[in-house]
């Protein structure tokens, strides 16, 4: 089967979409023939990855938006505006590369954003979207983690509706052969507006790479071994790590209010890897609730060095 993967994020060695819009084209490249369309940003990297892997059979093509209207990579900002943008150029690219190659299958796997998904449904071959998320709303309960962003709050359940309410996109989500939602709030805010219900499915947004997992080793000792090893570990250090961009919706502030509820005498420590907009805030809440012992903040790491953690 040709397959073309619509990954506009997309690097190896790398976590979030971007493993994600990766790990899907180059698992499936063995037992088919695999194209991809992503940004020109991430050619370099990808290029000297093909070339020291020696994979020879995947196929990328580049496409962006002009140079001139790019403010995000001049500026940092305006990234949901950019994957918007982006969308137009890599339209115009998919369909010339359609056109030549007619692929069986086109599959949307990047941004995972279900208010982004294209335009590719207007060609005429079989279509999969997703995995896709970003319908979930702060619960009431919780409103009083947003009360500083609520404008957001309030801009981003405007969007929401604006974009399910739309004809064109209604079209183009029961266009697909498939739509993979992320967590159930995505899926229960999408599933009544596709029509043939059975293809809308519940599928994780999370890449693995299977050779960074190692499998567990059967030591082959007694229950009594266990027990005592058990006994031992509980003067053990319990480390937690979470990695993401600190904003708001994340929960982070939630995560510390909970951990203030926790004896400070327990053994354990919270690694918060990462950067954002909430990173300063985040800091002065740990030590007004004094958790410097049991909370550390590492900024941003590469891949790499998040595997080492």
């Amino acid at each position: 089967m040709r397959i073309l993967y619509y990954s506009f994020s997309c690097a190896p060695c790398a976590g979030s979409d971007e493993g994600l819009g990766w790990l899907w084209p180059f698992y499936m490249r063995n037992d088919h023939e695999v194209y991809v369309v992503t940004r020109k940003d991430r050619k370099p990297q990808i290029e000297r990855y093909l070339k020291d892997q020696n994979i020879t059979n995947m196929r990328f093509f580049y496409c962006d938006i002009p140079d001139w209207m790019n403010f995000y990579y001049k500026t940092g900002k305006g990234f949901l505006a950019y994957q918007k943008l982006w969308q137009y150029p890599a339209y115009g690219m998919i369909k010339k590369l359609h056109k030549k190659y007619q692929f069986d299958l086109i599959h949307h796997v990047s941004t995972t954003d279900f208010r982004l998904i294209g335009f590719v449904y207007k060609l005429d071959t079989h279509y999969i979207l997703g995995p896709l998320g970003g319908a979930q709303q702060t619960p009431a309960y919780l409103r009083d983690y947003t009360k500083n962003n609520s404008r957001e709050e309030k801009m981003r359940a405007l969007i929401n509706r604006l974009t399910i309410s739309n004809p064109g996109y209604q079209k183009a989500i029961n266009k697909a052969d498939y739509i993979f939602l992320a967590n159930k709030e995505t899926y229960q805010y999408i599933y009544p507006y596709i029509k043939e219900k059975e293809r809308c499915r519940l599928l994780l947004d999370i890449a693995i790479d299977k050779s960074k997992i190692s499998p567990g080793e059967d030591t082959g000792r007694q229950k009594t071994d266990r027990k005592t090893d058990s006994i031992a570990d509980q003067d053990k250090v319990m480390t937690f790590i979470w990695s993401g961009r600190m904003v708001y919706r994340k929960g982070l502030e939630l995560l510390l209010d909970a951990l203030d509820c926790i004896d400070r005498k327990l053994p354990y420590k919270v690694v918060l890897c990462g950067e954002g907009p909430e990173m300063e805030h985040l800091k002065e809440l740990s030590r007004e609730k004094r958790l410097e012992g049991h909370i550390s903040f590492t900024g941003q790491l590469t891949y790499e060095k998040m595997q080492k953690n």
